[in-house]
């Protein structure tokens, strides 16, 4: 059995390489697509598959930071981070950004080994006083993001239209619903403006300068007090997170991009640690791993081999990543960018057409001139989180 979850954990580090090069491919729906595949598998095999889900979707997290800074194409958890690394990218400093990135995402595994325990000792309890109050937190969540925008009419009406949206979506016939919904809205509204401003490509800087860890104290510490509050409440991303750590500690572009990393990757680490305790899935590798180690909350066994999976993992993944950072780099600076910008065009459309059905199609639309008019209308992206946070909102009350 040992052998088994070593060659899935490795096997998990190779495709979620590849799945994090790809833009506008979110790790929801890589872990659907594996669960839907993967579920009736021989019972002997769980837990090394648990161990490759896992894998694949902690390198995805560090490897995304890739194409989410060359190409400005995020995703809901770190769409926020796209601003601040391109203004790096304009700089020369991409390798910088994505380094940065990929610190925050390193840095998540100590405070993941602090809040575990925590959390197996009191997350329970916590979670009936707090369940009551879920409705209460969403709606001060959505009303925070609105009065933020410098244009409130402006941000209340794209919000408002993507939890339309969003509520569509995931009520009516569409396959894969996520999949056409966060693409248009993150990724292909972003492909489609990156095409005017591919003139102005900079060449970029590959040198690893010193870091200077002192401005990284503040904000771990206060992402680490606020990431395990709120990680286990529905509909709270971790772009959310990011925005509420940054603000409490006024950061610069390169702290930011440490916390966006470090959130998004604690939430996913979190996120299976809540699996285990109460049961409940906010991510789509935790909706994997729960169904494939049913139950999964009465082997202590499948914990402690999932967290030795997320340690391992992310130490390779952040060496392996910067790695091809500047493979990708080097390849950025030599090639155009119309070019690949358009190759990417057409395999996130494949995508799309291949796991989505035509409702799906009309969805990717929708959602893609949802994104574009967002752009335009300087309206803050995170506002189009409204597609997950209304729904969430209507689903609980009712």
């Amino acid at each position: 059995m040992i052998i088994e979850c070593i060659l899935c954990l490795i096997v998990g580090i190779l495709i979620g390489s590849i799945t994090g090069l790809l833009p506008g491919i979110h790790i929801n729906l890589v872990a659907s697509f594996i669960l839907l595949h993967l579920s009736k598998i021989n019972s002997e095999y769980v837990l090394p598959l648990a161990v490759f889900v896992i894998s694949l979707s902690i390198t995805h997290i560090f490897v995304d930071f890739i194409p989410t800074t060359l190409l400005g194409v995020p995703n809901e958890d770190n769409l926020l981070a796209v601003l601040p690394a391109h203004r790096m990218v304009k700089e020369g400093q991409a390798f910088e950004a994505i380094k940065y990135g990929l610190l925050g995402c390193l840095f998540s595994t100590p405070l993941f080994l602090i809040i575990t325990p925590i959390y197996l000792l009191s997350l329970e309890k916590i979670y009936l006083i707090v369940e009551t109050f879920i409705p209460f937190v969403i709606i001060f969540s959505i009303i925070y993001l609105i009065l933020r925008e410098s244009n409130i009419l402006l941000g209340l009406t794209i919000f408002v239209i993507s939890g339309i949206l969003g509520y569509s979506a995931f009520n009516l016939p569409i396959k894969e619903p996520l999949l056409p919904l966060l693409t248009g809205l993150f990724g292909l509204s972003s492909i489609f403006l990156s095409l005017s401003d591919s003139n102005n490509k900079i060449v970029q800087e590959i040198e690893d300068k010193k870091i200077s860890y002192k401005m990284l104290v503040k904000p771990t510490i206060i992402s680490g007090l606020i990431t395990p509050l709120l990680s286990f409440l529905p509909a709270i991303g971790s772009g959310h997170m990011s925005l509420l750590s940054s603000e409490i500690s006024n950061q610069n572009s390169k702290q930011f991009i440490f916390t966006n990393g470090l959130v998004s990757t604690l939430t996913m680490s979190l996120s299976v640690v809540v699996a285990y305790i109460i049961g409940k899935t906010r991510t789509g590798s935790a909706v994997a791993i729960n169904s494939l180690l049913e139950p999964f909350d009465k082997e202590i066994i499948n914990l402690i081999v999932v967290v030795l999976a997320i340690i391992v993992v992310s130490i390779v993944a952040y060496l392996w990543s910067k790695f091809l950072a500047i493979k990708a780099i080097s390849m950025y600076d030599k090639i155009n960018y119309n070019n690949l910008a358009m190759i990417i065009l057409s395999l996130v459309l494949i995508f799309n057409i291949l796991l989505t059905n035509s409702l799906g199609l009309v969805l990717l639309i929708s959602s893609t001139s949802l994104g574009i008019i967002c752009i335009k209308l300087n309206v803050k992206r995170i506002q189009l989180m409204g597609c997950l946070l209304i729904p969430t909102l209507i689903y609980y009350l009712a």
